[in-house]
């Protein structure tokens, strides 16, 4: 299967090749990123919707919950919308999630023994 090389507008080299059905597929070189730490952050979840304290220049969230019990959880949305105690999705004690936007994660208490605890990493790929 041929590999063509073209140029970009700007300059840089994109490399196709010829699909089975002879369209060309454009084939991108995603390159290294340095991931650079920016902080940490405990927060004890309440039930009033609430937002992160994200450092300047953090750009990515690992966000664990860690319930007192194993049937806590918390409800969370991206996007900056509001869950409620019933409606956004679960995240369950000793569950993990990666936020991509952290300024816009927005979280609840959802149930169990009332105790939630958010232990967030912030970092940023440069």
């Amino acid at each position: 299967m041929p590999i063509l090389v073209k140029e970009t507008p700007g300059g840089t080299p994109v490399k196709t090749r010829d699909g089975l059905s002879g369209e060309k597929i454009q084939i991108l070189s995603v390159g290294a990123h340095v991931r650079t730490y920016k902080g940490i952050e405990s927060i004890t979840v309440t039930g009033t919707a609430g937002i992160l304290t994200v450092p300047l220049g953090a750009t990515h969230a690992d966000i664990l919950a860690e319930g007192a019990a194993s049937t806590d959880f918390i409800r969370y949305w991206h996007g900056g919308n509001n869950p409620t105690s019933t409606i956004g999705k679960k995240l369950k004690d000793h569950e993990e999630i990666i936020s991509a936007d952290p300024s816009s994660f927005r979280h609840i208490l959802g149930s169990g023994s009332g105790t939630v605890v958010l232990r967030i990493e912030y970092y940023a790929y440069e």
